[in-house]
Order: structure tokens, then C-alpha cells, then sequence
């Protein structure tokens, strides 16, 4: 326990910075506004969004572009919905072993752990 303590005090500083870094870069992850030539960091590299109107939901990602079709392309909203939902499910369907079917998190905006 006194090498824990001993390392903590040592490297708090370190880690208190580490901390706010990772947070800044999560609050950059997804755009201010969804509208198409905006960056967005997709898989670590930032690309441009597309927006286009489809009646499908679906997203694709090249090497400049990350693609979003949605039936309401014009409705920031739903389309901020929309990706983060989709991101949230493929980062829980990550850490958890397959159950079956990832559920769609419909208009839900924040992942829950």
C-alpha cells in the first residue's frame, strides 16, 4: 500500500494532467455543428462529415470522408443523435461479449457504462 501512495504522490501531476488531456479530447471528438465539411474524429483521424439525405440510416467512412445518410440530414439533431447512439453501441459491443443483437440506443446522446 506504501508503494501506491509512494507512486501517486510522485506521479499526481502527471496523471492530473494525463486526465484533463483525455477529457478535452473526448469534448473534441464530435462536432459543434453537423453540417457537412465539419471535422469529426472517427477511429483516432479527423475527417470531414458528409451529410446526405437517404431513407436509410447508414454511415461510411473513407479515408477523408465520414459519411452520414439519414432520412432528416437537415436536423442537426437527429443526426447528432443518430452517430452517437451508433458509437456508443459499437463501443459497448466492444468491451461486452456478443448477446445477440446490439440495441440501437435511439435518441440517447450519451453513452452509459
Amino acid at each position: 500500500m506504501r508503494e501506491i501512495d509512494a507512486t501517486l504522490a510522485e506521479r499526481g501531476a502527471w496523471i492530473l494532467r494525463s486526465l484533463d488531456e483525455w477529457r478535452a479530447r473526448r469534448r473534441d471528438v464530435l462536432p459543434r455543428e453537423w453540417k457537412t465539411g465539419a471535422p469529426i474524429l472517427y477511429r483516432g483521424r479527423e475527417l470531414a462529415l458528409v451529410l446526405a439525405t437517404a431513407p436509410k440510416r447508414e454511415i461510411a467512412a473513407d479515408l477523408l470522408n465520414l459519411t452520414v445518410l439519414h432520412p432528416a440530414a437537415e436536423d442537426e439533431r437527429q443526426v447528432a443523435a443518430f452517430v452517437t447512439a451508433l458509437a456508443c453501441a459499437k463501443r459497448r459491443s466492444a468491451r461486452a461479449p456478443a448477446r445477440g443483437r446490439v440495441r440501437r440506443a435511439g435518441h440517447a446522446v450519451r453513452c452509459r457504462s
